[in-house]
């Protein structure tokens, strides 16, 4: 296929259902007669395009081996010449074969009726070639001038460079079996009966002409450095304002990779990074990808056991850290889980942290560098000798990588346990970065990005934003700082904030809120934990900005699968759902044998598609139990669906409560503590029982200033609103939830049941 811009702009043609939007993933197929040529019109033609004027000349060749032109231009199909009474089956499956149209599964399709003859037009010759160059550029070789009168449009022809235009004519998929055909000598048109938009069974696709990408994140840096080298990418606040364009970016991304070959890594060797939000974690995701390391991601707020367990669990053979993180001696830390570090001389050999054999020292606060313990390397001078190096192998190394390729371990939060290690794909963490850049293209072209890169929604929506280009993604600090992301926001003009609840909740509060000005931001993203519909609403009115949207996902599928945003101007269901499937994703609602529920029945959230995990690092069984044989990502999570596809989260299914056998949901009851004047934040959870094998916790943070005298108003102002056994038996007031929430804002439940019976123990005896 070769598409190019006309001289002469095509006609806009409107699409048959008049509403395009409402109908996407819909086709119709007509014949219009029109000065004797044969039109076969795509309804949502966005399928094909995205509505672009462009046009697409294509040859093809009918059984009996005669050559057709076949030119579309916009919404129309036309096929330019024929000469005799040809098979008008044979002819039409050549067009869908050729132009590759993408329909659902369960799509109708009218039958193609056909007109007895057509104008003749001058026969392609033989030797007539075309050939896309690397500029994208159309050439054009012919030894005969007779060709001028059929291709006209391709003269002075240009591929559209465009966030669309190259992209698209590669990731097309057919349904050839339930398209039917048959012959007709009739200018009738033949009705379509289009399926109701309306769902009636929990699954929802979410079709999409959003192309694929097939390379690593690595390849892709290659890309944006070369088209937009002088475009800045990434602000660092924290670092003294710290700036990169891409091709600066990409100079220390190389340098570092090719000091990680002489270093002797491997493709599929873990590199764990323990650090906070710094401009060498960014680098070293790159770095890491064009060498086919994986990259292993640790909390740098993890003190020693919980940093060996990281380490053993996937065996890394280095370590990039920082001296110091605020007040833990990261250095001190590593000289007591190896003390043989300081007689190290080459490769280190601990006996607590076996596969370790590298340790990457990278620079302290604003720069500073502090003296190399033995045993360790400095990261600057990496920068420097690879910069200095040879790239040959580097390139190599590159060259022999694919989306496949594993880039990074995250370990899952383990709010119900101890963490898994996920392991995630080029291929999964690229593709993440589309589906709102093409969608609404201006949300998240400026990204402030307060939340840790440890955790996946940091490293997808704040590192890896870059990816759409001309994209640019801003760091206030190395660590969350609710006064810096302020700051960050009024002084470089954010267009996006993403965070949890809680840096939201946190920036309402803040009391000098109103000395910055952050009318920037078009977009929000909610995500890591369930979100109140009155806090997306105080958040547009009060910061204000312009559009919240909540987003859904886990670790295991590349940190979202569904986002709030589509619901666009109908708030009700942007507050209160967390929104329906991303482009290409499919999600449904499942009973315990995995069949699909009714609209509105409660089940268990599952999701399949191109960024669901690689599976858990050495952990085969589990990651059976997670992903099933047909690719079904089981969340673990209850919700329902609506008959628009949006998706609404209960629980957690194993922080669901069991109340005497009836089945009790946390988050409910949370929402309407929330109502409360006197409340701030709420949390729910369950305990043991002698008489009812459960019972209801409640846990209350109150707002300042303000004082609830007996929790028994509590239990009567939720008497009120719900069922008996949604009333709590045991409520606490606390100061805080933050002994029991991990760096993301989640609220680890089974500690609270922890504490709660051990604090109901301490007070029977």
């Amino acid at each position: 296929m070769y598409i190019s811009h006309l001289t002469q702009k095509p006609k806009h043609r409107k699409s048959l259902s008049g509403n395009w939007k409402a109908n996407i993933g819909s086709s119709i197929v007509k014949q219009i007669a029109m000065t004797d040529r044969y039109h076969l019109w795509i309804d949502e033609v966005s399928q094909l395009f995205g509505g672009l004027d462009i046009c697409a000349i294509e040859v093809i060749k009918s059984i009996s081996g005669k050559e057709y032109i076949i030119e579309i231009n916009d919404c129309t199909m036309q096929l330019l010449n024929e000469t005799q009474e040809e098979d008008c089956r044979s002819i039409a499956e050549l067009i869908m074969h050729k132009m590759q149209i993408y329909c659902r599964p369960d799509q109708q399709l009218s039958i193609l009726t056909r007109i007895p003859s057509f104008e003749e037009l001058p026969k392609l010759p033989q030797n007539n070639e075309f050939k896309i160059n690397q500029n994208e550029k159309i050439r054009q070789k012919s030894n005969t001038t007779n060709t001028q009168d059929t291709l006209t449009n391709l003269k002075k022809s240009r591929i559209m460079l465009s966030q669309s235009s190259r992209l698209w004519t590669s990731y097309r998929l057919l349904y050839p079996s339930i398209i039917n055909f048959s012959s007709r000598c009739s200018l009738t048109i033949t009705k379509v009966q289009i399926p109701s938009t309306k769902l009636t069974k929990s699954y929802y696709y979410h079709a999409s002409e959003v192309p694929l990408l097939y390379h690593t994140i690595g390849q892709h840096l290659d890309n944006l450095a070369f088209e937009h080298p002088d475009h800045q990418c990434y602000v660092f606040k924290g670092e003294g304002n710290k700036r990169y364009t891409y091709k600066s970016f990409l100079d220390e991304v190389d340098s570092l990779a090719t000091s990680l070959i002489e270093l002797g890594y491997e493709k599929n060797d873990r590199l764990a990074v323990w650090l906070p939000n710094t401009s060498e974690n960014c680098v070293i995701t790159y770095a890491a990808s064009k060498v086919g390391v994986i990259k292993v991601n640790i909390n740098p707020a993890y003190m020693d056991r919980e940093l060996t367990y990281c380490l053993n669990k996937v065996g890394c053979k280095g370590l990039v850290m920082r001296p110091n993180v605020k007040i833990i001696d990261c250095i001190k830390i590593m000289n007591r889980l190896i003390p043989e570090l300081s007689q190290t001389k080459g490769e280190i050999n601990a006996q607590a942290l076996p596969t370790l054999k590298h340790i990457i020292l990278t620079p302290s606060d604003n720069g500073k560098s502090v003296s190399l313990p033995q045993g360790m390397h400095c990261y600057t001078d990496l920068i420097r000798k690879g910069a200095n190096s040879k790239q040959e192998e580097r390139r190599t190394r590159q060259s022999q990588l694919d989306g496949d390729t594993p880039l990074a371990i995250f370990y899952t939060s383990g709010t119900t346990g101890q963490p898994k290690a996920a392991t995630l794909t080029n291929y999964n963490m690229l593709n993440n970065n589309f589906h709102l850049c093409y969608l609404y293209p201006e949300l998240m072209s400026h990204v402030c990005c307060p939340i840790p890169t440890f955790h996946i929604f940091g490293e997808i929506a704040g590192t890896l934003n870059i990816n759409a280009p001309k994209y640019l993604t801003t760091f206030p600090s190395i660590l969350p700082d609710t006064f810096e992301t302020m700051r960050a926001i009024h002084e470089e003009k954010c267009t996006a904030l993403i965070g949890a609840p809680i840096i939201f909740r946190d920036i309402l509060a803040h009391p000098k809120r109103k000395e910055f000005d952050m009318s920037s931001l078009l977009f929000g993203i909610l995500g890591a934990a369930p979100v109140n519909p009155a806090l997306v609403e105080q958040l547009e009115r009060e910061i204000p900005i312009k559009t919240i949207s909540q987003g859904y996902g886990q670790t295991e599928n590349s940190a979202s699968m569904a986002m709030s945003v589509f619901a666009e101007d109908d708030k009700k269901r942007r507050y209160s759902s967390v929104g329906k499937a991303l482009p290409r994703i499919e999600m449904k609602i499942a009973d315990s044998h995995g069949r699909i529920l009714p609209i509105g029945q409660e089940g268990e959230i599952c999701a399949r598609g191109f960024n669901i995990m690689k599976g858990y690092f050495g952990d085969d069984e589990k990651t059976r139990e997670t992903i099933t044989s047909s690719g079904w990502l089981r969340t673990g999570d209850l919700g329902f669906m609506d008959e628009h596809g949006y998706v609404y989260y209960r629980s957690r299914q194993k922080e669901m409560v069991i109340v005497g056998g009836i089945n009790v949901y946390p988050i409910e009851v949370e929402d309407f503590l929330l109502e409360h004047p006197n409340i701030a934040e709420a949390q729910v959870f369950g305990m043991p029982d002698k008489r009812y094998g459960e019972v209801l916790c409640a846990w209350i943070k109150l707002k300042p200033g303000t004082k609830i005298n007996d929790v028994e108003e509590v239990r009567q102002f939720l008497s009120s609103k719900v069922a008996f056994f949604k009333v709590p038996k045991h409520i606490r007031i606390i100061e805080s939830f933050l002994p029991f929430t991990t760096p993301t804002g989640k609220i680890q439940k089974f500690k609270l049941t922890e504490a709660m019976v051990k604090h109901m123990s301490t007070s029977s005896t």
